[in-house]
């Protein structure tokens, strides 16, 4: 009798730990699913140095990131004004659009980035030739890079888009932090109104 019952509780319990073991595993596949679709949106926007050069030059400074130093740690005071943004590609028969991002913020889920600039409509002439002030339609406007204490070194990406349309009206986003570029281009027609990026430059600063 004793063995009987013994039998039972072991069949039951190798089944249930078998069960609960086929759920795990069906749970991590699940999981791995979605981060991997999830990655794949941003992965693109995570390094400053993979598609067509760009000149940024502070004149202050007397410095410039191009792409033989991109990616280099800068003192974040370097960048304490706008730069100036030079894309040699760019053609007069077009207008484009140029994000400042970081990926590295705390509290920002994958996908996210605090924003630190946004301009539409600017002429492809003046980025040839340097974009400055007043150039362009600024949706957001400059802030300087600024690392929160403890947060380690951030990486700073700049992005041009090219404008299937002249011009191009967008919406506002709602702030600066947990700025979502691929949901914001996409309420605005996506693919069928702005491509890219095309062209790109990064750096890294600290606290």
């Amino acid at each position: 009798m004793w063995c009987g019952v013994s039998t039972k509780v072991d069949f039951n319990c190798d089944t249930m730990i078998s069960r609960m073991f086929s759920i795990y595993l069906v749970l991590c596949y699940l999981l791995t699913i979605c981060l991997s679709c999830r990655l794949l949106v941003p992965s693109e926007l995570l390094n400053g140095c993979v598609f067509d050069p760009m000149i940024i030059s502070v004149s202050h400074a007397g410095f410039s990131i191009n792409r033989d130093n991109c990616n280099s740690v800068i003192a974040k005071h370097v960048f304490a004004e706008q730069p100036l943004v030079y894309y040699g590609r760019a053609r007069s028969d077009r207008t484009y659009t140029l994000m400042l991002i970081d990926p590295d913020y705390p509290h920002h889920a994958n996908g996210q980035f605090y924003l630190h600039w946004l301009v539409t409509n600017i002429p492809g002439e003046f980025l040839r030739q340097g974009l400055t002030y007043d150039i362009g339609e600024y949706i957001v406007g400059y802030q300087a890079p600024d690392p929160p204490v403890f947060s380690g070194q951030h990486r700073y990406m700049v992005f041009v888009y090219e404008q299937l349309e002249h011009e191009i009206e967008v919406p506002q986003p709602d702030g600066r932090a947990k700025f979502d570029p691929i949901s914001w281009m996409e309420s605005f027609g996506g693919e069928d109104v702005i491509r890219g990026p095309i062209a790109s430059i990064g750096f890294k600063t600290e606290f």
